[in-house]
């Protein structure tokens, strides 16, 4: 099948849109209805973060919002937005929940302040590497002194 330029694709439309006006051609329309996201109390909260075996600080990074966010709402002073909710709600059933879910809960010895493991790759900025502010989270790029060795090399 040819691959119609723009002017034809126009043309082709203008046609259509003359024979649904004949009553020719009949539109197929569909309707679906997208429900709310759910309300999300502190309790619902703090157990799919721990479902999840996340600190407050990885569960924040997971979802966008400050580590300071996801306590006010564990403690009842805020409540999620809608793109939050739609976001928590995503990350708290399958499949998504299985692929975020760590290993360890927090108190199992991870450091707090770790990141949280993604299955894709980060892509390096050109010619910079990494971007510095992932490689300070992540106790697998520290050294014993805690500073983060360069992944390429010395920085000027």
């Amino acid at each position: 099948m040819k691959k119609l330029t723009r002017a034809e694709r126009l043309e082709k439309f203008e046609d259509d849109i003359d024979a649904w006006r004949e009553g020719k051609l009949e539109l197929v329309t569909r309707k679906f209805v997208v429900q709310a996201p759910p309300d999300y109390s502190g309790q619902d909260i703090k157990r799919i973060r721990e479902d999840l075996n996340m600190s407050q600080a990885e569960f924040g990074r997971l979802i966008g919002v400050s580590t300071r966010t996801v306590e006010s709402w564990e403690h009842g002073h805020r409540t999620p937005d809608g793109a939050a909710s739609r976001t928590i709600e995503m990350y708290s059933s399958p499949p998504w929940r299985d692929q975020v879910r760590l290993p360890n809960p927090p108190a199992a010895g991870r450091p707090k302040r770790s990141t949280v493991e993604a299955s894709a790759p980060i892509p390096a900025v050109e010619g910079r590497g990494r971007p510095r502010h992932l490689e300070r989270f992540n106790p697998q790029l520290c050294s014993h002194d805690g500073h983060t060795p360069p992944l390429d090399g010395p920085r000027a």
